[in-house]
């Protein structure tokens, strides 16, 4: 989904916040999965209420962009805090070895 249908929805029906709110963490706890041997993320890092206000700011901000980007700044946002370096960056970094 677009960043737009996604804040859309919310504002019609707020209460699925949880819903859009759990497939991130899912999709976080997926990328993290390959990070476990090179420095994985807390994903508690960021407190819940904060996280989805990045979400909500960024789909606002960008209602064009699928909501997995959002989701994926958001991580790396998180990694970046940590002193960690962004998924990309860590992913080019195994590819080589």
């Amino acid at each position: 989904m677009a960043c737009g249908e996604v804040a859309g929805a919310l504002q019609a029906h707020p209460e699925d916040e949880n819903l859009f709110f759990s497939w991130a963490q899912g999709f976080m706890s997926g990328l993290n999965t390959e990070l476990l041997k090179h420095g994985e993320t807390d994903l508690n890092g960021i407190p819940l209420d904060a996280q989805k206000e990045f979400l909500l700011t960024y789909c606002k901000a960008h209602p064009r962009a699928a909501y997995f980007e959002a989701v994926f700044k958001l991580f790396d946002k998180m990694r970046h805090d940590q002193g960690l370096p962004g998924y990309e960056q860590s992913w080019q970094t195994r590819q080589a070895r």
